[in-house]
C-alpha cells in the first residue's frame, strides 16, 4: 500500500445501539438498512466514530447466525411435540389400564367412600400454615384424580383465610372437577350416623374402611402446640381498681392441658366479688369463668379433645376419681380451686405472664382473655353447631339457676313456683321450673 493512499479502517457511529450485520464477504460491512458511510479524512463526523473490535465482529456474526436459524429451531420444537404426542398415544394403545389420568378415570368406576376435609377452624392457623394446608389439599386432589378408584372428595366450611389464599395463589380451584367444595359445615351435608372423625389422638385404630361411611379429616396444620401466644386480656392488678387491658403471653399447654381460644364470655357477680374484695384471690389475676370457645391446641396425653372442638371451660372440674365425682349426690370435685384459691395450675405454676410478672388463674378458667389454658378435666365438649355467644352462659349463670329448680328445689310437675329476681340466674330458674313441669310460675321483680 503506497504512502499516498492511507489505509482504510472500519468505523461505526458511537452510541448506536443497533450494530450492523456482518456480511459473508470479508471487508464489506453493511448495516440492516444502508451501507456504513465513510466520511472524508479530517471531517467532524470522523471524530465521532470508533473501530469495531474482533470480539464485536464475533458477537455480530453469532447474532446473525441465531437469526438465520430461528426457523430451524421452531421446526425442531414442533417435531419434539409431535414425537411426545405419538409416544403418549402409543403408551395408551399398549396398556389396558394405562397411567394417564383421563384414561384411568374413564376405565374405572369411582369409589362410594366419602372423604371430607373439614376447614371450619382455619382461623386458628397462622397464614404460613394456611398456605401449607392449601398445598396439601392440592396434592390430595391431584392424587385422587389419578387413583384407579377415586373417592368422593369433599372440602367443607370453605371460607376465611383458606379461600382468600386459594384465590390469591391460584384461582384454578374454581374449575376443579370431581370434588365438592362447600361453604357449609360437614354436619349439614352428611347424616350424623354416617360420620367418622379421624384423629391421631384416638385410641381406636381402623383395620378397614366402611364404604357407607363418610370419613372426616380435620384440615388443621397445627404448629402452635409448642408456641407461646401473645394476646389481649383484662388484668386485675389489685382489688378495687379498674381492669387494665394488657398484652399477655400465654404458654403452651402442658401434659393433660388444653389451650382454648375464647370466642364469647359473660360477666358474673362472682367476678365482681373479686374486684370488691368480697372473694379473696391472689393478685394480679385474670378473671372470668363463664365462656365458650374453640380448642386451639392440646398437651401430651389429651385424647378427649382435638384442635377445632367447641368447648365450655368448667370452674368446677370433673376428675372422675375423687369421692365427689364418683358420688351421685354431688359434683363438687375435690380438685377445684374455689375454696383456698391458689390461682395456679395443678403443677403449681401459671400459664400467664405480663410485663415479666406471673398472672394468676381464676378458679381454673380465666376467660377475660383471648386464649386460656385449662386442665382437660375442666373442659366440656359441646355440639359443633352450638352458637358460642349463647351457650357461654351455661358455664355458670344458666346452670346455677336451672340447677336450683331441677336439682335443689326438685320442682315437680303441676307445682306452683315463685321466682324472686329476674336477672340472668332468675330467668334460668324460670326455665328450670318450666322444664320440670310447673303449672304456674310467678316471677317477681321491680319494674
Amino acid at each position: 500500500m503506497s504512502s499516498e493512499m492511507p489505509a482504510e479502517r472500519l468505523e461505526v457511529p458511537v452510541g448506536n445501539s443497533t450494530f450492523p450485520e456482518v456480511p459473508a464477504v470479508e471487508g464489506e460491512v453493511k448495516s440492516s438498512e444502508s451501507p456504513v458511510e465513510r466520511p472524508a479524512a479530517g471531517s467532524d463526523k470522523e471524530e465521532c466514530l470508533e473501530p469495531v473490535s474482533k470480539r464485536q465482529r464475533k458477537k455480530l456474526l453469532k447474532q446473525k447466525q441465531w437469526e438465520e436459524q430461528k426457523d430451524l429451531r421452531r421446526q425442531k420444537r414442533r417435531e419434539k411435540r409431535q414425537k411426545r404426542k405419538r409416544d403418549r398415544q402409543s403408551k395408551l394403545d399398549s396398556s389396558s389400564e394405562g397411567t394417564d389420568r383421563k384414561r384411568t378415570r374413564r376405565a374405572v368406576a369411582p369409589s362410594t367412600l366419602r372423604l371430607i376435609v373439614d376447614c371450619s377452624f382455619d382461623d386458628l392457623m397462622a397464614l404460613k400454615d394456611v398456605k401449607k394446608l392449601h398445598k396439601q389439599i392440592q396434592r390430595c386432589y391431584a392424587e385422587n384424580r389419578k387413583a384407579c378408584h377415586p373417592v368422593q372428595f369433599y372440602l367443607t366450611s370453605h371460607g376465611g383465610q383458606l379461600k382468600s389464599n386459594m384465590n390469591e395463589a391460584d384461582k384454578g380451584w374454581v374449575n376443579w372437577k370431581d370434588i365438592q367444595i362447600r361453604a357449609e359445615h360437614y354436619s349439614e351435608l352428611v347424616k350424623k350416623e354416617d360420620l367418622v372423625y379421624l384423629t391421631s389422638d384416638s385410641p381406636d385404630v381402623l383395620s378397614e374402611l366402611d364404604e357407607k361411611k363418610a370419613y372426616v379429616i380435620g384440615g388443621l396444620v397445627d404448629h402452635n402446640h409448642h408456641k407461646v401466644i401473645k394476646c389481649k386480656a383484662a388484668v386485675m392488678w389489685e382489688a378495687n381498681k379498674p381492669f387494665s387491658i394488657e398484652e399477655v403471653e400465654v404458654a403452651p399447654p402442658k401434659a393433660h392441658e388444653v389451650r382454648i381460644k375464647i370466642v364469647a364470655t359473660g360477666i358474673c357477680r362472682s367476678d365482681d366479688h373479686v374486684v370488691t374484695g368480697g372473694l379473696v384471690m391472689p393478685f394480679p389475676i385474670i378473671l372470668g369463668h363463664e365462656a365458650a370457645g374453640v380448642v386451639e391446641s392440646v398437651g401430651q396425653g389429651v385424647t378427649s379433645f382435638k384442635p377445632g372442638d367447641k368447648v365450655i371451660p368448667l370452674f368446677v372440674p370433673q376428675c372422675g376419681e375423687c369421692n365427689s365425682c364418683l358420688s351421685t349426690k354431688g359434683n363438687l370435685c375435690s380438685k377445684n380451686d374455689i375454696g383456698a384459691a391458689a390461682g395456679l395450675m395443678p403443677d403449681g405454676t401459671t400459664r400467664f405472664t405480663c410485663k415479666g410478672k406471673a398472672i394468676h388463674h381464676f378458679i381454673s378458667t380465666s376467660t377475660f382473655i383471648e386464649y386460656t389454658v385449662v386442665h382437660e378435666s375442666a373442659v366440656a365438649k359441646i355440639d359443633a353447631t352450638a352458637p358460642l355467644e349463647k351457650v357461654c352462659l351455661i358455664g355458670c349463670g344458666f346452670s346455677t339457676g336451672y340447677g336450683a329448680a331441677v336439682q335443689t328445689a326438685k320442682v315437680e310437675p303441676g307445682s306452683t313456683c315463685a321466682v324472686f329476681g329476674l336477672g340472668g340466674v332468675g330467668l334460668s330458674v324460670v326455665m328450670g321450673c318450666k322444664a320440670a313441669g310447673a303449672s304456674r310460675i310467678i316471677a317477681v321483680d321491680i319494674n
